[in-house]
């Protein structure tokens, strides 16, 4: 998490499970930070066919499971906003606001 997505998207795409939902997690901050909209957008519709329901708490409670500390989760949140996909279709998922209320909250 030291900005340097380019290097962070060359790892991610080396992953040979690219097209799990973990990868689908990965990419979208990356892509967002790097003003990939387009690419965002493809790897959002592939989350959205496995995880319908998806929204910013779909990111931000998989990244605290993997024990990201609060502010490596807003970070990567920052890069999912970046990348446009919250809103592609028309405004933001139901009941969900631009950011994750509480980072702090349990998973569950």
């Amino acid at each position: 998490m030291n900005g340097d997505y380019g290097h962070a998207l060359e790892v991610t795409r080396q992953n040979p499970q690219s097209d799990w939902f973990f990868a689908h997690i990965e990419y979208t901050p990356i892509y967002g930070q790097l003003g990939m909209k387009q690419e965002a957008l493809d790897i959002w519709h592939k989350l959205q066919a496995e995880v319908p329901d998806a929204s910013a708490d779909t990111f931000a409670n998989r990244w605290r499971l993997w024990n990201f500390s609060n502010g490596e989760v807003a970070k990567l949140m920052n890069g999912v906003y970046k990348s446009g996909v919250l809103g592609a279709e028309g405004g933001e998922p139901r009941g969900h606001s631009r950011a994750p209320r509480d980072l702090a909250a349990p998973i569950g």
